[in-house]
């Protein structure tokens, strides 16, 4: 099977998507914070691991405030770590949520501009004049 110029135009342009959802994914990519594992870590921030699951700050923290870090994350983030296990493991779910979710626009907009092409060819192709053909 031989791709026409218009199918070829469109794997040019899936691959240049391909690089720039790439690129974006890698600036987005969610990374870990040293002061969060230092907050995690520290005995003066056991209240902030240990506050009930569910529990969120109702206002944000001060920037220098005492476990500014783990208090931004449960504001920000609205979800409770105990660990830094726990950290790792919620950095692997936000990695990986990130990754599915640039995909699947990536993947959304290939096809959804590949059946638009299609759609467009077959009605532009609805007007064009058939060949009349001779009575026998």
């Amino acid at each position: 099977m031989s791709l026409n110029g218009w199918q070829r135009l469109w794997v040019v342009f899936s691959v240049l998507l391909f690089l720039l959802a790439s690129f974006l994914l890698i600036v987005m990519w969610p990374s870990e914070s040293d002061s969060l594992i230092a907050d995690l870590r520290s005995p003066n921030c056991k209240i902030w691991r240990d506050i009930p699951e569910g529990w969120i700050p109702d206002r944000s923290p001060n920037y220098k405030e005492e476990c500014y870090a783990i208090q931004n994350f449960l504001y920000y983030d609205k979800e409770n770590i105990r660990s830094v296990d726990d950290y790792r493991r919620y950095l692997v779910r936000s990695r990986l949520k990130a990754g599915m979710q640039m995909f699947a626009v990536w993947f959304g907009v290939i096809i959804t501009t590949y059946l638009f092409g299609w759609a467009i060819g077959w009605v532009i192709q609805g007007f064009r004049k058939q060949p009349a053909t001779r009575a026998g």
